[in-house]
């Protein structure tokens, strides 16, 4: 596992470390992890999870040491912080999942961990990161100790994962807001400065201490130090106090963690790529149908203009055709005022009657020398001009009344057609 970082020193690493070590670190939150191979170690140190600084321990070893004064990492310490960053991109995704999986198996393993409780008990050891006497634990007493006193595997709070949750959280995606790829490690540098020595009553009321910051903060979250038990610390909190009234004590804010520093998560990028993709169709499958819709909607809208042309052009016809009906109704009733009777032709009519009801009664007789007048026609033609004339009126006025009806029929399938298209205009309105 993670074989390929150390490529380019491998035969001097192997004289330097042996597999079958196992070795210990306290965490940026103070909490004690391992066992791990050396190169698990090597590789948090590579990656940049780890520093310098970081106290490690392994089996067979006097005391706990920081990582640079170690041979075996000081040659991953060296190396720049360009090449840690570059790291996850030379490296497959299977080879940082191999990794996880083995990180993950060793930090649940049950082996044997020196115990801090006779440091503490005796006021001695390396159960704080400075000052104390240096407490010298034996190959057989980290072998054959009992069960450690309390868990030493870190809270819920300080797992990586949770590290990483937190992280994402606060994270956003702005990249102006990338912190450097130092603030972690400035993080933990300025977390582990902390050098105040806590004195706590556990049950029974006895009185234990000193003790670290950090280490009072993991007594207080795994309940080691009881569920409600008085602090007192001579330079922060000089009188006792119940230690959930300690701000002191409150679990840090998490590290403003440089993900790029993070080792990956394959199912999680896997479902991430793949939401991405289903995202990506779904868009394609929105884009096509609002090409179909706007095309549907471009065609509707042509008809549309194409009717209301159509419908402008019956119009105009249908004012053409009331015009022609109206001449033609002038016409008729100009052939009917000329066919008229006149009132002397009445006149003559009504006095032969009463000539005829009244033989007595008779008009006087008044005798006239005719004059001749050559431009009078004789009754008989005058006649017959009248009746040409009468028929001529009559045939005009069938012709007339022909033409009339004509154009009611066309009057009547102009409307009809009008008629039709505004019921489809409406019906199609109502459908879209």
């Amino acid at each position: 596992m993670y074989a390929a970082y150390a490529s380019a020193g491998t035969s001097s690493s192997m004289s330097m470390g042996d597999e079958h070590e196992r070795w210990f670190f306290i965490d940026n939150m103070g909490a004690e992890r391992g066992p791990f191979n050396f190169r698990v170690v090597r590789a948090h140190l590579r990656l940049g999870i780890l520093n310098g600084d970081t106290m490690v321990w392994k089996e067979g070893q006097h005391d706990w040491m920081p990582a640079r004064e170690v041979a075996v990492f000081h040659r991953c310490l060296n190396t720049t912080s360009t090449r840690s960053m570059e790291l996850p991109g030379k490296h497959t995704a299977e080879a940082l999942a191999k990794f996880t999986d083995e990180f993950h198996r060793m930090q649940t393993s049950d082996h044997i961990t020196p115990s801090f409780a006779p440091a503490i008990a005796t006021g001695v050891g390396p159960h704080r990161l400075r000052g104390g006497k240096a407490f010298v634990p034996t190959t057989a007493q980290a072998m054959n100790a009992a069960t450690p006193q309390w868990q030493t595997t870190p809270a819920a709070a300080t797992t990586p994962a949770a590290f990483r949750n937190a992280a994402a959280a606060s994270w956003g995606t702005a990249t102006a807001n990338r912190p450097p790829a130092t603030a972690a490690r400035q993080w933990a540098a300025d977390l582990g400065n902390d050098d105040s020595e806590w004195y706590y009553l556990a049950p029974g009321g006895v009185e234990v201490g000193p003790v670290s910051t950090n280490e009072m903060r993991r007594r207080l979250t795994t309940g080691e130090a009881g569920n409600a038990p008085w602090v007192w610390c001579a330079t922060v909190q000089p009188e006792w106090a119940p230690a959930a009234s300690v701000a002191a004590l409150r679990p840090p804010p998490p590290p403003p963690v440089d993900m790029a520093m993070q080792p990956l998560d394959v199912a999680a990028a896997a479902a991430a790529a793949s939401e991405a993709r289903g995202l990506e169709a779904e868009a394609d499958d929105l884009r096509l149908r609002l090409a179909t819709a706007l095309e549907r909607l471009e065609e509707r809208e042509a008809r549309v203009r194409f009717f209301k042309d159509r419908l402008r052009s019956t119009q105009d016809d249908l004012a053409i055709k009331e015009r022609e009906v109206s001449v033609l109704q002038e016409m008729i009733k100009t052939a009917r005022d000329h066919n008229a009777p006149s009132p002397s032709s009445a006149k003559q009519r009504h006095l032969e009657y009463d000539t005829d009801a009244n033989p007595a009664v008779s008009a006087p007789t008044v005798t006239k020398t005719p004059v001749p007048n050559p431009r009078t026609p004789p009754p008989s033609a005058a006649n017959d001009n009248n009746s040409r004339e009468l028929d001529r009126l009559r045939k005009e006025l069938s012709a007339a009344f022909a033409q009339l009806e004509e154009k009611d029929n066309e009057l009547v399938a102009a409307r009809e057609a009008l008629e039709g298209d505004l019921s489809w205009l409406v019906n199609d309105a109502a459908g879209a």
